[in-house]
């Protein structure tokens, strides 16, 4: 409604189409909780992406980009990439990590952090004990869990002022 009226537009992490958007380098952050995870130690490193009711992503989505990253950080390092996408594939596969020392998980955002770490207590895997998370998102969210998860904040004032910037140059 706003563009069929001429009206200037500025979506923050918004791919809808139309006038400016700012996004997160999604890229950046997988690869900052990637690297996290391989400095402590972890060689078995997983990616999770685990939305509202299990819902697979959509292409061209934050998520879908955040996939694309994880998978490629894979391929540099010769790793092979694992996603997990359904709460039968957590349980699955944070059997199957956590069954060496080093088992890491790279969440798409703090639910799917969350939900991890219900799913791993139900299995009996503490963390950090045996399972290390670093999640992408709300650190506040990610401070609610126990434990507390490590989150790879993204820059949000810094999106702020860059999308204030852009939608008073338009206006």
């Amino acid at each position: 409604a706003l563009a069929d009226r001429g009206v200037p537009c500025v979506s923050i992490d918004g791919r809808v189409g139309l006038g400016d958007s700012v996004c997160i380098d999604e890229d950046a952050g997988v690869r900052l909780a990637f690297e996290r995870l391989h400095a402590g130690g972890h060689d078995s490193i997983v990616y999770a992406s685990l939305g509202e009711e299990w819902k697979p992503r959509t292409r061209g989505s934050a998520e879908d980009e955040r996939h694309d990253a994880y998978a490629s950080l894979c391929e540099a390092r010769a790793s092979v990439p694992v996603s997990i996408a359904s709460e039968r594939d957590a349980a699955r596969v944070l059997g199957e990590v956590c069954a060496h020392d080093d088992a890491g998980v790279s969440a798409a955002d703090s639910p799917s952090a969350m939900r991890l770490l219900q799913i791993a207590d139900r299995l009996g895997i503490r963390s950090p004990d045996r399972l290390s998370i670093v999640c992408l998102g709300d650190p506040e969210m990610a401070n609610l869990a126990t434990p507390a998860l490590t989150c790879v904040r993204p820059p949000l004032e810094e999106i702020g002022r860059v999308a204030a910037g852009l939608l008073l140059e338009r206006l």
